[in-house]
């Protein structure tokens, strides 16, 4: 408390100096080229944190392992693109070029590292905010019952009574590193 009013004075008597905003220090790091988007993504994302699971995906590309991933797949189609185009170019000369076969190869490592990068990517699309999970059904059927069975405390009222639960409950629950809402 002390310091924030200390920090506080200082800054109304000083014009040269204010505090930052939320996010400053990320957007001026992507701006002067010193991260790059997924990178400042990825900070959002640390802090939004709620599982470990979300945490270490959350760092791992704040590492840059996404965005160097992603250079390498670009990097060997550019190069892929070279090696057939100067075998269109150069057919008539003798040369050793790429084969069909080479090409078949490398277009199957291809297809076969960019489906990795798409599947990261629908696994970390749902990490960050959870998924949303409802329980619906006929009355007395058991859900308030799975619903305290899976968070392990009663938070749904169990009853004989059909239609005792008529309020929404809410909470939230993790299983396997992913959070359900």
């Amino acid at each position: 408390m002390l310091l924030e009013t200390l920090l506080s004075d200082r800054i109304q008597t000083q014009r040269c100096i204010r505090l930052s905003q939320p996010g400053e220090f990320t957007k001026r790091a992507f701006l002067y080229g010193r991260i790059d988007l997924a990178q400042a993504e990825a900070t959002m994302r640390i802090i939004r944190a709620h599982t470990d699971l979300e945490l270490d995906a959350a760092v791992a590309q704040l590492t840059g392992n996404v965005s160097r991933q992603i250079r390498q797949v670009q990097d060997k189609a550019v190069s892929l693109c070279a090696h057939i185009e100067a075998a269109i170019d150069f057919s008539d000369q003798d040369i050793e070029l790429i084969s069909a076969s080479e090409i078949t190869h490398e277009l199957d490592e291809l297809k076969t590292a960019i489906s990795r990068l798409l599947h990261q990517a629908e696994t970390g699309r749902v990490s960050p905010e959870g998924i949303d999970t409802v329980f619906y059904g006929k009355p007395n059927v058991g859900k308030s019952s799975l619903i305290n069975a899976l968070l392990g405390k009663k938070r749904a009222i169990v009853s004989e009574i059909p239609g005792t639960t008529r309020d929404v409950v809410t909470s939230s629950l993790e299983i396997g590193g992913i959070r359900f809402i």
